[in-house]
């Protein structure tokens, strides 16, 4: 989806910018950005296609997680 010649035409990282931009404006600092792609409710009819999603949901959870932990220990 996010590449070019996808539905998004270009690759993530492209639509990283404004983000950033709004951070420093804000006199944040930024934490990794990540990025959780590839999870889609059109799936659940699918049983391989939901249990592959699930699994991708919890790493992204578990990632989301130790990153926060960082984030707090600093």
């Amino acid at each position: 989806m996010y590449q070019e010649g996808g539905k998004q035409n270009y690759p993530i990282e492209a639509f990283y910018p404004p983000f950033k931009n709004f951070v420093v404006s804000c006199n944040m600092e930024l934490a990794e950005i990540i990025y959780s792609g590839g999870l889609s409710y059109a799936s659940r009819h699918d049983d391989a296609k939901l249990q592959a999603m699930k699994e991708k949901a919890i790493r992204h959870a578990e990632k989301l997680a130790e990153e926060l932990k960082n984030l707090c220990a600093d």
